[in-house]
């Protein structure tokens, strides 16, 4: 379990090449599906941040399922918070025009990744690289830059030494409270 920290899950293929299947922030249980199925986890888990993780060994974990309710519960919304997620992120990609995407992903960052309160705005450090960040949306990384200069260019926000600088949250693009902003 993610208590803090901010982790991407990945899938490599042959050749060594990553893919990052989505990122996970505190409250979310890693593993637990490839526990419930008795199969190998399709993802691995690299940390992007501090992390505190909460290691719960599988045979205490399974008798938690069977002997407390409020675990039982908690663990059926968490895995009907990841199936939702998905869903939400595949109609983000359908629905979503890229720039939202990466506000999106600015503005979720920003509850949870260190951030630095300044006269300019708040300063975030994404933990991602660029071509990361391009690949969680779905976009090239050169039209990642194209949408990184917009911004900046509309003063949504601005960059500096790896810096993002957002000068007003209210200003990024984010869903409505009721949907997946978990």
């Amino acid at each position: 379990m993610i208590e803090a920290g901010v982790v991407k899950l990945v899938q490599r293929n042959v050749e060594g090449n990553e893919t990052i299947l989505g990122l996970r922030f505190p409250g979310w249980l890693l593993g637990a599906p490839a526990v419930f199925l008795d199969r190998p986890s399709p993802a691995a888990v690299v940390t992007l941040t501090r992390c505190y993780l909460r290691r719960i060994p599988v045979t205490q974990f399974m008798g938690l399922i069977h002997s407390n309710p409020e675990f039982s519960l908690f663990l059926h919304r968490t895995l009907s918070l990841e199936i939702f997620e998905q869903l939400a992120h595949s109609a983000g990609l359908a629905h979503q025009t890229a720039r939202e995407r990466l506000e999106h992903l600015i503005y979720r960052s920003m509850k949870v990744v260190e951030t630095v309160e300044t006269g300019e705005g708040t300063r975030l450090h994404l933990p991602l690289k660029q071509d990361e960040i391009a690949q969680l949306l779905a976009i090239s990384p050169s039209y990642l830059c194209k949408l990184l200069d917009q911004s900046e260019g509309e003063g949504v926000l601005s960059r500096k030494k790896g810096w993002l600088i957002v000068p007003d949250r209210d200003k990024l693009w984010h869903p409505e409270p009721n949907s997946s902003d978990g």
